[in-house]
């Protein structure tokens, strides 16, 4: 089956867990690897002073490519794209799936539990319910 196989990542190590996986799923698939990194957009105002936003959005872009980079290098799949996206996790993850006709999605887990991911959101807990292909959560205590 060759296809796109979707990861999310972020600078947790479940984050580079979930992208082992995915980087292995790839391989095993035949299919192509996305990781994709959500970067938090500068707000205009911060603390009633105007912000200085094309230095965060600089930063954080530089950021974002060193992190996929760092990521990318360590997988072994040889078809690996790297997207770094503005906006929240979800939305970012939930564009790149339909922009790229993904077959399967991977994220990782952080382990906070059901009450602290209710309070806290959980990237994974919603993409199981918007991704419009199957979902791989890998849990935090997985040995990679």
């Amino acid at each position: 089956m060759a296809g796109c196989v979707v990861c999310g990542v972020d600078d947790s190590s479940g984050a580079r867990k979930a992208a082992h996986v995915a980087d292995r799923l790839a391989g095993d698939l035949g299919a192509r690897l996305v990781l994709v990194h959500a970067a938090p957009i500068a707000p205009s105002v911060m603390y009633g002073v105007p912000f200085d936003n094309d230095t965060f959005q600089r930063e954080v872009s530089e950021e974002a490519t060193r992190l996929l980079a760092d990521i990318a290098g360590q997988c072994r799949s040889s078809q690996i794209a790297q997207r770094a996206e503005l906006g929240s996790p979800v939305e970012v993850l939930a564009r790149v799936l339909e922009e790229e006709h993904a077959d399967l999605l991977v994220v990782g887990s952080r382990g906070r539990g059901a009450m602290r991911s209710v309070l806290l959101g959980s990237v994974a807990h919603e993409m199981l319910a918007l991704s419009p292909c199957p979902v791989v959560v890998v849990s935090p205590h997985v040995v990679s």
